[in-house]
């Protein structure tokens, strides 16, 4: 298997409303299949992110003696999550999913999932692309979980200069509470939208 050519993707997460994302990491790349007895990748996670569970996909979960490991340590003053697997599985040209990752995200959560030292077969992928990590329910802009007239009124008052999450979120407002106040999805705050709401 030519690792060089191989590039090591983590697919984009969107969190419902239960704050549970879901991203696949895929291996990209084979012009031929190829036997993958072992990766490994750290993840470094923003506070407001956790891991719920991990699991094998695709033609790796076929391996036979095959072992995933994954843990969440402390790394320089942040948490990084560690996963190891051996065991071994042909996977065909293309692209083929290696893993699932199932995220809790906390309501206004954005960050990019960068993978760190990928090895593939021992060797370290050099093309790694991350992925994009948000939770963003459209009106709920005070993030308690639930479109409430409250949060209508949290956006008139953004419009006329006031801030009503003064505490938890002061002018300007992090990307991820806009895109919730922009529930017609034009790309502005506007009256509208608190009309949607």
């Amino acid at each position: 298997l030519d690792v060089s050519a191989l590039q090591f993707r983590v697919g984009d997460v969107a969190a419902g409303t239960d704050g549970i994302g879901v991203a696949d990491v895929y291996l990209t790349g084979f012009t031929e299949p190829g036997q993958v007895v072992s990766f490994a990748f750290a993840l470094p996670l923003q506070d407001g992110v956790s891991v719920d569970s991990i699991g094998t996909s695709g033609t790796l979960t076929e391996g036979q003696g095959a072992q995933m490991a994954g843990d969440v340590a402390p790394v320089d003053g942040r948490s990084v999550l560690e996963v190891a697997y051996a065991g071994g599985g042909e996977l065909a040209p293309g692209e083929s999913p290696l893993l699932r990752l199932h995220l809790r995200v906390e309501p206004f959560v954005s960050d990019t999932l960068r993978p760190e030292l990928v090895l593939v077969n021992q060797t370290e992928v050099a093309d790694v692309v991350p992925g994009a990590l948000n939770r963003t329910t459209f009106g709920d802009v005070d993030g308690d979980g639930a479109v409430r007239a409250y949060d209508g009124a949290v956006v008139l008052n953004y419009l006329v200069g006031r801030n009503l999450l003064l505490d938890s979120d002061p002018f300007p407002w992090v990307q991820a509470r806009l895109d919730a106040a922009d529930v017609d999805g034009n790309g502005q705050v506007q009256a509208m939208d608190v009309s949607w709401i």
